[in-house]
């Protein structure tokens, strides 16, 4: 038996509209804009030295996007377990905005109440629990998955939620 882990990357989508506006973009099936085309050749520039078994996607455009531009000549397997977070009435809104209602607010300690179709467990439960998961993390030696980091609450990437998230593994090499 090999004693070799299989490795997990997790990518972040390229940049959006939203993004530069710093709207929460959960299920919003917003498109990559130029930038962020280009911010996902670059990620696929760094995933070419890395030996890459299977790659999951969340099936919204963003990240699908993001996915076929990194790794052109791969083969891409959307998930609807990785769908993004369901931001609920606060989708589309920015947190500066939310703010002013809820003073002090933050997305992952204040969800539950918030986010109107997702609470924090419930969302760690989909990630970890889900069978595409489950199976890359058992049957692969690398694979990567494509999608919004708000997923993973311990991911983040200087996107505008970087205060509500840290990094709990190192970026890619």
């Amino acid at each position: 038996m090999s004693q070799v882990l299989p490795m997990v990357y997790l990518v972040r989508h390229g940049e959006t509209a939203w993004t530069l506006t710093a709207q929460h973009t959960g299920r919003t099936d917003l498109p990559l804009n130029d930038q962020g085309e280009r911010q996902a050749r670059e990620v696929g520039t760094r995933l070419t030295e890395l030996r890459i078994d299977r790659i999951l996607s969340s099936p919204l455009k963003r990240a699908r996007r993001t996915a076929e531009l990194a790794m052109p000549h791969s083969r891409i397997e959307a998930d609807d377990d990785l769908m993004e977070w369901d931001y609920g009435a606060y989708e589309g809104r920015r947190t500066v905005d939310i703010e002013v209602e809820r003073p002090g607010w933050r997305l992952f300690r204040e969800a539950a109440p918030v986010v109107a179709k997702h609470s924090i467990p419930s969302v760690g439960v989909r990630a970890v629990s889900s069978a595409a998961f489950a199976h890359t993390a058992a049957m692969c030696s690398s694979s990567v998955i494509v999608k919004f980091f708000a997923f993973l609450p311990c991911i983040g990437s200087g996107s505008h939620h970087q205060k509500d998230a840290a990094w709990c593994s190192p970026p890619l090499p």
